[in-house]
């Protein structure tokens, strides 16, 4: 007998296509329900089935990377760095060392890099960067507070680094890119 499928549990990416189907369901009335074929809501249903259990397939792809044999192991492996890059992303007004970041996900920091890296394709501390700085360019896109006060706010203590990653990621510095934007 075929086995259920089993999603993983983690936050998952926004998906545009299943926030336009669910978009579609909302604007519905109960009027409108009450008059819809059935074909058309499942129409709808099936489409968005086929979209996660796309994602799904897409997710086991990402998992079979990690180089534990067991499956068993490769998901809880998956599992644990779900949740410490979840961690990082909800802590992007610090610097976040790697010890605490392996404690999060209840690994040696050595193996939680290694696996972080092969699954991510970033080590962890370039990945959490990398978060804060586009964290920094979505502020100066909205324009709500100055430079040095965004930066602050991503936890980049001295001004001078903060505009040096800056400026290497998007080719110019925040003060610039905030000037464009305007």
């Amino acid at each position: 007998p075929q086995q259920p499928v089993q999603f993983f549990e983690k936050t998952y990416d926004a998906d545009p296509l299943i926030r336009q189907l669910f978009g579609r369901l909302r604007n519905l009335t109960d009027e409108e329900l009450a008059i819809r074929k059935e074909a058309d809501l499942d129409g709808i249903y099936t489409l968005l089935l086929m979209r996660m259990l796309e994602i799904h397939r897409n997710l086991k792809i990402e998992i079979n990377k990690l180089s534990s044999v067991k499956a068993s192991t490769r998901a809880e492996l998956f599992r644990r760095l779900s949740i410490a890059r979840d961690y990082m992303d909800a802590h992007l007004d610090r610097r976040i060392h790697l010890d605490e970041v392996a404690k999060v996900a209840c690994l040696s920091p050595h193996h939680f890099k290694r696996a972080f890296k092969t699954l991510f394709g970033l080590p962890p501390h370039q990945y959490h960067i990398g978060k804060r700085l586009e964290f920094c360019r979505q502020q100066l896109n909205w324009g709500s507070a100055p430079v040095s006060e965004i930066g602050r706010q991503a936890g980049f203590e001295d001004a001078s680094s903060f505009i040096r990653l800056f400026r290497e990621r998007y080719a110019c510095t925040p003060a610039a890119y905030a000037a464009m934007k305007k």
